[in-house]
């Protein structure tokens, strides 16, 4: 396989799974980052993604599930 293709697979599933999140947190939900659920949600795609391609696609999962936590409208404990 392309090693290009497979980067661009990966970055698909990165978006499919974090899309999918924050759909059903916004539309389902308070659209707060899943504040109120312990362990938060958007690190199910950090395990998924680390499990499944190593070190590499785990941060770059974090970063995402990060940068969504920090962006949410959310009261602060």
């Amino acid at each position: 396989m392309n090693i290009r293709k497979e980067h661009i697979r990966k970055l698909g599933e990165l978006l499919v799974l974090f899309g999918t999140l924050f759909a059903v947190d916004h539309l389902l939900l308070s659209g707060d980052a899943f504040s109120n659920v312990e362990p938060n949600p958007y690190w199910l795609p950090v395990l998924v993604l680390a499990m499944s391609y190593g070190t590499g696609m785990g941060l770059a999962a974090a970063a995402v599930a990060s940068l969504l936590w920090i962006m949410a409208p959310h009261q602060w404990p």
